[in-house]
């Protein structure tokens, strides 16, 4: 289900970029979705004890219901798993703790994102991102941080994902979109680079193409 979402939102993503504008990524919502899943396969081993099971299939739960943009359930699960990491027994294990909570508040930012409450899911994947400080936590970061015209919180949060990543095609997209943005000649031959550098490591990614055709007319008409 997750590729169908990905697939659609593609669509129409692409179709927007029809106005020249730069875009950050095709499928925000999906690729947090699929973030979700890849970081729980990494959890800790030997969760059999009830809460920490519990906490997991709420987070689980929640997902799914992501997958159904059924938003309001997903926001019940979520902070089920939260509440459930809460009782004593479960602090016994703070790794599963940490990741928990986490995720939960990953999937909460998305809730947010989509009802267009971006401070709100600026905050929660920084307190994410505070507990587990997965590279992917900067990304999302990142793009809430420009979404919301903070250009240079955005920029720090990319350079720090490269810092930990120096292949990560996102965030150079990311930079190469605040850079092209500004405006100058200077900068956009700079986010011509980044781009570049982003399509080094994903040729195929038809967003950051697009980027570096719309930057290169920007280049030619000045």
């Amino acid at each position: 289900m997750t590729d169908n979402i990905a697939g659609k939102v593609r669509e129409i993503l692409l179709e927007r970029e029809n106005n020249g504008e730069e875009s950050i990524k095709p499928f925000i919502i999906a690729d947090n979705i699929y973030l979700l899943k890849t970081i729980i396969e990494k959890a800790p081993q030997g969760y059999e004890g009830y809460e920490k099971k519990v906490g997991f299939d709420n987070l689980n739960k929640g997902i799914q219901s992501l997958e159904e943009e059924k938003y309001i359930t997903a926001e019940e699960y979520f902070n089920k798993s939260i509440e459930t990491t809460k009782t004593p027994r479960f602090q016994e294990f703070p790794a599963h703790n940490v990741l928990i909570v986490a995720q939960a508040l990953l999937g909460l930012s998305m809730i947010n994102r989509h009802n267009n409450e971006l401070g709100k899911a600026t905050r929660r994947i920084s307190r994410a991102y505070h507990r587990y400080p997965a590279k992917e936590y900067l990304l999302i970061k990142g793009d809430l941080f420009l979404e919301r015209g903070r250009n240079m919180k955005a920029q720090i949060a990319y350079i720090k994902a490269i810092q930990k990543n120096p292949e990560n095609a996102h965030a150079y997209n990311g930079v190469g979109v605040l850079q092209s943005r500004m405006n100058t000649y200077t900068s956009k031959k700079q986010a011509m680079h980044l781009f570049e550098e982003a399509l080094k490591y994903e040729p195929e990614n038809k967003i950051f193409q697009r980027n570096k055709e719309i930057c290169l007319s920007k280049i030619e008409n000045d």
